[in-house]
C-alpha cells in the first residue's frame, strides 16, 4: 500500500483516540450514575407504594425520601438520553477505530 495512504490511516486513527479520550473520557461515571439513581429511585417507589404510613402526620423522614426519590427520578430521566447517545457514539468510535486497524494490519501495521 502506498505510504501516503498508510499515513492517512494512521492520522485517522489519532484523531479517534483524540476525540475519545477528550470527549468521551468525562463521562466515564455515567453508567454508574445512572445505575444509583435508577435504584435510589427503585427502593422509594417500593417504600411508598407497598408500605404503609401508619399517621396521618408527615414527619421529616418521609420529607426527606419523597425528595431523594424525585430527585432520583429526575435524574433518571435526565440521563438517560445522554447515556444513550454517549452510547451509540462510542459504539461507531469503536466500529470506525476497528475497520482503520484492520485496513492498518493489511500493510503490516502493529498497534502498540
Amino acid at each position: 500500500m502506498d505510504q501516503k495512504v498508510e499515513d492517512w490511516l494512521r492520522i485517522r486513527l489519532a484523531a479517534i483516540d483524540t476525540f475519545e479520550r477528550r470527549m468521551l473520557g468525562p463521562f466515564f461515571w455515567l453508567p454508574t450514575a445512572i445505575v444509583c439513581a435508577v435504584s435510589i429511585y427503585g427502593m422509594g417507589f417500593l417504600r411508598f407504594n407497598f408500605m404503609s404510613f401508619g399517621s396521618a402526620e408527615f414527619r421529616m423522614v418521609e420529607t426527606a425520601q419523597v425528595f431523594l426519590t424525585f430527585s432520583a427520578a429526575l435524574l433518571v430521566a435526565l440521563m438517560a438520553p445522554a447515556l444513550a447517545v454517549t452510547m451509540f457514539i462510542e459504539r461507531r468510535l469503536r466500529h470506525s477505530r476497528n475497520v482503520l486497524l484492520a485496513d492498518l494490519n493489511k500493510v503490516g501495521f502493529a498497534e502498540a
